[in-house]
């Protein structure tokens, strides 16, 4: 059995002792907390000592119903993004700007800018109901160019005909519309950015693909990459915050909707954060997400239009997969024969405290406490395994079960520590036990 732990030993006698001094201390501690809070002083105490406030959410006028545009339409200027039925019929003075027009745009790395004529106006963009996700990277290429303003027809084209507003049949041809050189970089996530920001504070990673593309059991999507998802990214799907009649929540319900997003319910998104987008890197989930969530009234919110795509083309960048206890027993027994010819398969991690992990533990897992595992891996490493390869070495890590997530976090350590391919076991020892698999310890 091996463990990396700095515990110190104590008598049997002095934990009740010790047990009731903490609880004394954490009961002082939070009554001056609570005396400070209330004291007019509390402005000169340490940040640590003061609640901190949060200013409520604003919630900017984006998406707009067919009625109300309507009655407006002289002040707007139009762009339609639907990929086909254009000149059979659109709103009166729009502009086709199609797909392949807007994936060119992306694909320069540059936004959009209306023909002078048009200069002034506030512009509507509009799609087709079962495609919002087109109508929205065209709003993030106005976003990133700095165009102020810019609204969404919500529910798309259809809506506008539901709504009783005239047509028009007038064939049209694609504007040539100007790259601007001058973009809002707060808008945009490159890989160099995610990579540089993934894990810690104060950012958030959402991956919008499925939930089995980012867990990584769903493999034939993926073809030549490496299934799994961006080390502490968190799932979320887009389409949970669109009605059946093709029309968004409103602003507020889709910020409590989003506000759910966690690895698990007792931990939730921090809205506060600056929020990554990433999606598979061609359906445009993320421009639709990135829509939404300005609706929601969060402001600090990029898209990085590569997605999961270039992520995992670069070999060089750690990939997260989430695994079950029958394919951690195979990578172990596997590891028992690789390590017969001097080469290590397999590195797995438990990271619970040194106390459960002598109770009982997978067999074959070394302890790394999680709340040691950032300051000790190197060490730990040093020691224990000087000659393994962390580039080339899985390494998994587990915990008490699905409701703990110190796995995940240790995870994401290893993963800016050198570690590409990470195996997150969320199922932890309790899955392995319920799967009647054999663990080690003092009680087995």
């Amino acid at each position: 059995m091996r463990r990396f732990m700095h515990e110190g030993r104590r008598s049997a006698g002095s934990e009740p002792r010790l047990r009731s001094a903490r609880a004394a201390r954490v009961a002082a501690g939070a009554l001056l907390a609570a005396f400070l809070s209330a004291s007019p002083l509390a402005a000169q105490w340490p940040p640590w000592l003061v609640k901190k406030e949060t200013k409520p959410p604003v919630y900017p006028e984006i998406a707009v119903d067919a009625a109300w545009l309507r009655d407006r339409l002289d002040e707007f200027a139009v762009l339609d993004a639907r990929a086909s039925g254009f000149d059979e019929g659109h709103i009166p003075g729009a502009l086709s700007v199609p797909p392949e027009t807007i994936a060119a745009a992306l694909a320069a790395g540059g936004s959009l800018r209306l023909p002078p004529a048009d200069e002034g106006k506030r512009i509507v963009c509009c799609g087709a109901r079962e495609d919002p996700a087109a109508p929205a990277r065209l709003f993030w290429l106005l976003d990133l160019g700095g165009r102020e303003g810019v609204l969404f027809l919500d529910g798309g084209y259809e809506s506008w005909v539901e709504a009783g507003g005239s047509v028009s049949r007038k064939a049209g041809s694609v504007p040539d519309l100007e790259r601007i050189s001058t973009l809002d970089s707060t808008r945009l996530a490159t890989l160099a950015y995610v990579r540089e920001r993934y894990g810690t504070d104060g950012f958030e990673v959402i991956d919008l693909r499925d939930t089995v593309s980012w867990e990584g059991k769903d493999r034939s999507r993926t073809k030549d990459l490496r299934p799994g998802h961006i080390p502490h990214a968190l799932p979320f799907d887009p389409r949970t915050v669109i009605r059946r009649d093709g029309r968004f929540l409103p602003g507020p319900e889709i910020r409590s909707v989003f506000a759910e997003v966690g690895p698990r319910p007792a931990t939730r998104i921090d809205l506060e954060s600056e929020i990554i987008l990433a999606d598979d890197g061609t359906s445009g989930r993320g421009a639709l997400a990135y829509l939404l969530l300005r609706m929601a009234g969060i402001e600090k919110v990029r898209w990085f239009p590569g997605g999961y795509a270039e992520w995992a083309a670069d070999p060089s960048l750690p990939v997260v997969r989430i695994v079950e206890a029958k394919e951690v027993r195979e990578r172990l027994k596997k590891r028992d024969r690789a390590r017969k010819e001097d080469r290590d398969d397999l590195l797995l991690l438990d990271v619970r405290n040194g106390r459960d992990y002598e109770i009982n533990h997978i067999p074959g897992a070394d302890c790394l406490a999680s709340h040691l595992f950032a300051d000790s891996l190197d060490a730990y490493l040093e020691k224990a395994r000087p000659d393994l390869d962390r580039a080339a070495t899985p390494l998994a890590t587990y915990c008490y079960g699905e409701d703990c997530i110190r796995s995940r976090q240790c995870a994401t350590w290893a993963a800016r520590a050198g570690f590409r391919e990470l195996l997150w076991f969320r199922g932890g020892i309790r899955e392995w036990k319920e799967r009647g698999f054999p663990v080690e310890g003092k009680f087995k």
